[in-house]
């Protein structure tokens, strides 16, 4: 739990955003209205089959969900889906579908009039030795040159997220790996979970200040630091108010995303925030 007591940050000036979970509801679309009950001005979409996934996203039902957001004043983001992905995998079938996916979802963006697509980065396992994770590190940059590319293209910021404590060797952890890609890729954004980061004992400021300008899109959430739990704020042991007053003094000015699973969570965090004085 956050233990000190902040005062630096006005909390109005905040973009919120909430992410649409597969769990609560069969749509995406059944999001729209939770968010602009909560008050916020962002939804993101979960790119995931059977939810909202471009392979179940035909044309028209991606106008509906584009004007039905703008309809209700809420702009979208995208999340690229989280499972079966690994774009620095070592067996080229498997990298290039996981590319091929991720084009897919520059698209889906475009389409619905989301600017930031959220992407998380390829991995090795643990278990392979230094020359692997060379290796993959440098397919890993050469396919973000191209999606970075194409994602411009469409007017569509591409955000590569960190990512928390795990089995395998994910390529972004550490403040040092996220912003090798940012100097590597011209173009590339850097989208930071706090949540993950909470998993690594990290220090919010510290990984804040690193990304700088570069940073465009935040992803918050609590756990109890051992793994991503996504709890609601105050259930784990995030200084969420740090971070809050890290991202200010930085200038930022993109969304903070509730990544929450339920309707309820959400309602209590923002309660929480915005009754923080």
């Amino acid at each position: 739990m956050p233990t000190a007591a902040f005062t630096c940050v006005d909390v109005a000036s905040f973009d919120f955003g909430i992410t649409a979970f597969l769990g609560p509801f069969p749509s995406p679309e059944d999001w729209i209205v939770p968010a602009v009950e909560a008050g916020v001005s962002l939804l993101e979409i979960r790119a995931e089959p059977g939810f909202a996934h471009p392979s179940v996203m035909p044309p028209a039902y991606r106008r509906y969900l584009r004007e039905a957001a703008r309809a209700a004043g809420l702009r979208l983001s995208l999340h690229a889906p989280l499972y079966d992905m690994n774009p620095a995998s070592s067996v080229p079938q498997s990298a290039a579908a996981a590319w091929a996916e991720l084009a897919s979802c520059v698209f889906l963006a475009a389409e619905l009039g989301a600017d930031v697509l959220v992407i998380h980065p390829g991995e090795v396992p643990a278990e392979q030795p230094p020359v692997y994770r060379r290796e993959a590190e440098r397919r890993f940059s050469f396919g973000l040159q191209s999606l970075v590319s194409q994602a411009e293209s469409v007017e569509v910021r591409l955000a590569l997220e960190n990512k928390q404590r795990g089995k395998g060797e994910d390529l972004v952890r550490t403040p040092d790996e996220h912003v090798r890609y940012l100097r590597e890729v011209p173009g590339l954004c850097a989208c930071l979970d706090l949540g993950h980061l909470n998993t690594l004992d990290a220090t919010p400021r510290e990984y804040i200040g690193a990304l700088g300008e570069h940073l465009v899109h935040v992803h918050l959430h609590d756990n109890n630091g051992q793994r991503d739990e996504h709890l609601s704020l105050g259930k784990g042991s995030l200084d969420w108010q740090a971070a809050l007053c890290a991202l200010e003094d930085i200038g930022y000015r993109g969304t903070v995303v509730l990544e929450l699973p339920s309707v309820e969570d959400v309602r209590s965090s923002l309660a929480l925030i915005r009754g923080w004085e």
